[in-house]
């Protein structure tokens, strides 16, 4: 678990705390006193859940009471099967060593069931190791 400034997407900036799906349950519990003992206030709560093993759909999930503590609730996942509820925010990683062979004016394509999504490489924001060099590490 750490603490840090949020490096990627659309909440660039914002004070957030960082765990792994395994932290998660002892988080809620524990959540005044890391602000406390770390003088910050947390904004966003980041969970890697690479295995998708969190129920993301559960209403009465410890996503769901952060959410309604007042925290903006990120998920890292590879695979969404259906809409998650609008309470939480998605970042879909999908993992592609080819992406790395290509040019910023090549394009990356999504087939999707009825449409195509597409950009251009130079489009992407691109974050580097050393971006996330600041977070500070939380002990459970």
């Amino acid at each position: 678990m750490k603490i840090g400034i949020e490096v990627e997407g659309r909440f660039t900036g914002l004070r957030t705390l960082f765990l792994d799906q395994r932290e998660i349950v002892d988080v809620h519990k524990r959540l005044d006193r890391i602000a406390t003992s770390h003088w910050v206030m947390i904004q966003q709560i980041y969970v890697t859940d690479l295995k998708n093993i969190i129920d993301i759909w559960d209403e009465k999930s410890i996503l769901k009471e952060l959410y309604d503590k007042g925290f903006l609730v990120t998920v890292e996942r590879t695979s969404v099967m259906k809409e998650h509820p609008d309470y939480l925010h998605i970042i879909l990683r999908i993992p592609s060593a080819s992406v790395a062979f290509l040019s910023g004016t090549d394009q990356i394509k999504f087939d999707l069931v009825d449409h195509v999504l597409m950009a251009t490489v130079e489009s992407f924001a691109l974050i580097t190791d050393d971006e996330y060099e600041n977070d500070v590490e939380v002990p459970l």
